[in-house]
């Protein structure tokens, strides 16, 4: 990943870093993420919700992981390597989160943001506080809270 300004950046909007799902091009607040990995060893966990992907062990601290295609509704991809593990922290937990990519970190122009439709392609809008219009593309920045507001237990440490 490589720190950009967005062309019309003013400077002082949020630094988001971007990553793919599917075919959306999705972020989150950079002060929240706390590292990014590459596909590890995942652990499925009987009994968890569907988009609980399972648990890993990340230098020896147990991580859920939620799989945010599934989370959206897009459907199971196969585990591949060029699939990274967002770790963010979130109610004080660290939850990984699986996507298909990452591709950069940008500083947002707040006037560039706004609020997010009903629908982003297949995806309902609930999962996003807002999106951000580039010259190159749409951004739809995720509602943390929303995507983690399954049942509390399944998202902490996969129980």
């Amino acid at each position: 990943m490589t720190n950009k300004k967005s062309n019309n950046a003013s400077g002082n909007g949020p630094e988001l870093a971007i990553f793919t799902v599917g075919e959306l091009n999705c972020a989150v607040d950079s002060t929240i993420v706390k590292a990014i990995n590459k596909y590890l060893e995942i652990t499925p966990v009987p009994g968890a919700p569907d988009c609980v992907r399972g648990i890993l062990n990340l230098r020896g601290q147990i991580l859920t992981v939620v799989d945010l295609r599934r989370r959206f509704g897009l459907g199971t991809e196969e585990l591949r390597q060029a699939m990274r593990i967002v770790v963010i922290t979130s109610r004080d937990e660290n939850i990984g989160l699986l996507v298909d990519g990452v591709s950069d970190v940008v500083i947002a122009d707040p006037d560039l943001l706004e609020p997010p439709p009903s629908n982003i392609g297949e995806v309902e809008g609930k999962f996003f506080t807002s999106i951000l219009k580039t010259e190159q593309d749409l951004i739809a920045i995720l509602d943390v809270e929303e995507i983690l507001s399954l049942d509390e237990s399944a998202i902490s440490q996969g129980n």
